[in-house]
């Protein structure tokens, strides 16, 4: 029987043989023409990007941010210590919305990245990475230190017309994060690392090979699942298309759940 790699675009679930690709190179849906992968040169620049980020994002939670020069008298806070004074002001709500997409959630990202990519530098390969990676997609549109800086922007256009306002070293240090984490981000290659996950497990964990059927149908149709998380493309359990059964198929590869389309996709359109 001849076999062949499918993979399905992640934007309209076509169908399509994966190419083979030179270091550097791209490859596009052949019908939406969406960005499907792209080979990673190497793992420096996206290692560089994220411990640079996250020094400055050690720096930035240390100095304050902003200050507010009164009748004489300068008073200065921390991003931290703007939660805490948000949360002491009975706005408990805003506080933590503020901490979990300012501070925990960049904070993880940053971490979760430099975890998967410091052994790579030494030869090495991290421990659990399919875990890692599953928690770094979930938790990274979670940060939000743009929407941040605009606010901060906005805040110090009105505070200007009632005291003088001094920007703090960590203004300057969070604008610098925004940017370094987003090139971090689009240098890091998650799926050269579940390339490298497949190869650590050895020919028991290797990702499915489905089966050199047409390409002129989407993954749906054709009954094959693609998994949110890592985007492996499976065909379903023998259990998988009855709906009346309660278990649920699940990927092979980073163990999430499968399923056909994304649940309560109308509703959340």
């Amino acid at each position: 029987m001849n076999t062949a790699r499918l993979i399905a675009c992640h934007e309209c679930d076509y169908l399509q043989w994966e190419p083979r690709l030179v270091e550097g190179g791209a490859a596009h849906c052949r019908r939406c023409d969406a960005l499907l992968y792209r080979m990673p040169v190497n793992h420096n620049r996206a290692l560089a990007l994220a411990v640079a980020a996250a020094v400055l994002f050690a720096v930035a939670n240390c100095f304050p941010v902003v200050g507010v020069q009164f009748k004489g008298t300068l008073v200065e806070t921390t991003l931290f210590g703007a939660a805490s004074a948000l949360y002491a002001g009975g706005m408990w709500p805003i506080a933590g919305l503020v901490f979990v997409t300012t501070l925990l959630m960049p904070s993880l990202n940053l971490a979760a990245l430099i975890y998967l990519l410091l052994p790579l530098q030494f030869g090495g390969f991290p421990r659990r990475p399919e875990s890692v990676l599953r928690v770094l997609r979930h938790i990274a549109p979670w940060g939000m230190i743009e929407v941040l800086m605009l606010g901060m922007l906005v805040a110090l256009v009105k505070l200007q017309h009632i005291a003088t306002v001094v920007p703090g070293i960590a203004m300057a240090a969070f604008a610098a994060v925004m940017v370094l984490l987003a090139a971090a981000s689009a240098a890091f290659n998650s799926r050269d690392l579940w390339a490298r996950v497949d190869a650590a497990r050895g020919p028991a964990g290797m990702a499915p090979v489905l089966p050199a059927a047409t390409t002129s149908a989407t993954a749906a149709r054709a009954g094959c699942f693609v998994c949110r998380d890592c985007g492996l493309l499976s065909p379903p359990a023998a259990h998988a298309r009855d709906k009346r059964s309660p278990r649920r198929s699940s990927c092979a590869r980073c163990g999430a759940a499968l399923h056909l389309r994304k649940p309560a996709s109308l509703a959340r359109t």
